[in-house]
């Protein structure tokens, strides 16, 4: 709604809302791989990389409950699985969609998912090993 009356502001040309929670990818072993400089806040909705200043694409957004896109530095490639936690629920597996390469690049989901992971009724510890 913010985003929404930010943007009918005269002079404003665009409004992009970003929700940002704790989010990381889970390895082979099980062990937790942050993605970001800060796991806290690293799950994104894929409006937000609009935000992101020359950020390079390869795939395309992610367009169900199903994928992600993640960092280009993971190395992981475009139509892999990956195993992901997000704001303190059990890890789920995730096919990606993209890769990302922009500064403080996370993992983005289709806004309606991020939505749904970032409500505060879900555990908001943050990514624990073993979920």
């Amino acid at each position: 709604r913010l985003v929404g009356r930010l943007a009918a502001l005269p002079g404003v040309t665009a409004a992009v809302g970003d929700i940002g929670f704790p989010a990381a990818l889970v390895d082979g072993g099980g062990r937790i791989t942050p993605v970001d400089d800060d796991p806290q806040t690293a799950g994104h909705g894929w409006s937000s990389t609009r935000l992101l200043a020359d950020a390079r694409v390869k795939g395309r957004a992610p367009s169900g409950a199903d994928e992600v896109a993640v960092d280009a530095g993971t190395g992981l490639t475009v139509g892999q699985r990956v195993d992901v936690v997000a704001n303190g629920r059990p890890s789920a597996s995730y096919r990606v969609s993209a890769l990302v390469d922009a500064p403080g690049a996370g993992v983005w989901f289709a806004d309606g998912t991020a939505a749904r992971l970032a409500a505060r009724d879900a555990g908001s510890e943050g990514p624990r090993a073993g979920t």
